[in-house]
Protein backbone atom coordinates (compact mmCIF):
# COMPACT_ATOMS: atom_id res chain seq x y z
CA UNK A 1 0.00 0.00 0.00
CA UNK A 2 1.31 3.41 -0.89
CA UNK A 3 1.78 6.11 1.74
CA UNK A 4 -0.65 8.31 -0.23
CA UNK A 5 -3.39 5.69 0.16
CA UNK A 6 -2.71 5.51 3.90
CA UNK A 7 -3.26 9.29 4.00
CA UNK A 8 -6.59 8.84 2.20
CA UNK A 9 -7.67 6.35 4.87
CA UNK A 10 -6.54 8.75 7.61
CA UNK A 11 -8.52 11.57 5.97
CA UNK A 12 -11.62 9.36 5.95
CA UNK A 13 -11.15 8.81 9.68
CA UNK A 14 -10.87 12.53 10.36
CA UNK A 15 -13.88 13.32 8.19
CA UNK A 16 -15.82 10.64 10.05
CA UNK A 17 -14.89 12.23 13.36
CA UNK A 18 -16.12 15.63 12.18
CA UNK A 19 -19.38 14.06 10.99
CA UNK A 20 -19.75 12.38 14.38
CA UNK A 21 -19.34 15.74 16.12
CA UNK A 22 -22.25 16.98 14.00
CA UNK A 23 -24.20 13.82 15.00
CA UNK A 24 -24.38 12.48 11.45
CA UNK A 25 -24.88 8.70 11.44
CA UNK A 26 -23.10 8.39 8.09
CA UNK A 27 -19.86 9.08 9.97
CA UNK A 28 -19.60 5.32 10.39
CA UNK A 29 -19.62 4.89 6.61
CA UNK A 30 -16.48 7.02 6.50
CA UNK A 31 -14.84 5.25 9.42
CA UNK A 32 -15.39 1.75 8.05
CA UNK A 33 -13.20 1.94 4.93
CA UNK A 34 -10.67 4.14 6.72
CA UNK A 35 -10.30 1.71 9.61
CA UNK A 36 -10.17 -1.36 7.37
CA UNK A 37 -7.59 0.31 5.15
CA UNK A 38 -5.39 1.33 8.05
CA UNK A 39 -5.69 -2.13 9.64
CA UNK A 40 -4.46 -3.67 6.38
CA UNK A 41 -1.78 -1.02 5.95
CA UNK A 42 -0.41 -1.58 9.45
CA UNK A 43 -0.60 -5.37 9.13
CA UNK A 44 1.42 -5.16 5.91
CA UNK A 45 4.03 -3.17 7.83
CA UNK A 46 3.84 -5.77 10.63
CA UNK A 47 2.83 -3.07 13.07
CA UNK A 48 0.54 -5.45 14.94
CA UNK A 49 -0.61 -3.16 17.77
CA UNK A 50 -1.79 -0.54 15.26
CA UNK A 51 -3.34 -3.21 13.02
CA UNK A 52 -5.24 -4.60 16.02
CA UNK A 53 -6.34 -1.12 17.07
CA UNK A 54 -7.83 -0.34 13.66
CA UNK A 55 -9.43 -3.79 13.48
CA UNK A 56 -11.17 -3.05 16.79
CA UNK A 57 -12.16 0.40 15.51
CA UNK A 58 -13.74 -1.35 12.51
CA UNK A 59 -15.85 -3.50 14.82
CA UNK A 60 -16.85 -0.46 16.86
CA UNK A 61 -17.88 1.39 13.69
CA UNK A 62 -20.12 -1.52 12.70
CA UNK A 63 -21.62 -1.58 16.19
CA UNK A 64 -22.14 2.20 16.17
CA UNK A 65 -23.74 2.17 12.72
CA UNK A 66 -26.23 -0.54 13.73
CA UNK A 67 -27.05 1.17 17.03
CA UNK A 68 -27.51 4.64 15.53
CA UNK A 69 -29.64 3.38 12.66
CA UNK A 70 -31.82 1.40 15.10
CA UNK A 71 -32.26 4.50 17.30
CA UNK A 72 -33.13 6.65 14.27
CA UNK A 73 -35.72 4.12 13.09
CA UNK A 74 -37.31 4.17 16.56
CA UNK A 75 -37.38 7.98 16.56
CA UNK A 76 -39.01 7.97 13.12
CA UNK A 77 -41.76 5.70 14.50
CA UNK A 78 -42.21 7.99 17.53
CA UNK A 79 -40.66 5.58 20.05
CA UNK A 80 -38.49 7.77 22.29
CA UNK A 81 -36.71 4.93 24.15
CA UNK A 82 -33.07 4.76 23.12
CA UNK A 83 -32.32 1.09 23.92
Amino acid sequence: MTPALAWVFAALGLAGTLANIWKRPWCFLLWLPGNVGLAIHNAARQDWPQAALFAVYTGLAVWGWTKWTRINRKKARGDESQG
